[in-house]
């Protein structure tokens, strides 16, 4: 992996472990981390590189994929209500 792409993973991982651990203590200025793990769990149910499809690290939205050679941004909206 490029450096570039291995501190921003690194950067998204520090964000995804530093909000609260009980989904009941959350409040709207801790949801960063849940919302990032949501956003990681996308990108991982995607990627599958057998079949040409693989996930981008370091996506210029929530996350991305890539598909033969094409780039595709996505977005992630969790359901919080």
């Amino acid at each position: 992996m490029p450096p570039n792409q291995l501190a921003s993973v690194i950067e998204k991982l520090r964000k995804g472990v530093n909000g609260p651990i009980n989904a009941a203590d959350e409040t709207s200025e801790s949801t960063a981390a849940r919302n990032f793990l949501f956003e990681a769990t996308v990108a991982a149910k995607a990627h599958r590189p057998d079949r040409g499809v693989e996930a981008i690290l370091d996506a210029e939205s929530d996350t991305g994929i890539l598909i033969n050679g094409k780039r595709i941004w996505v977005e992630c909206k969790r359901v919080t209500t």
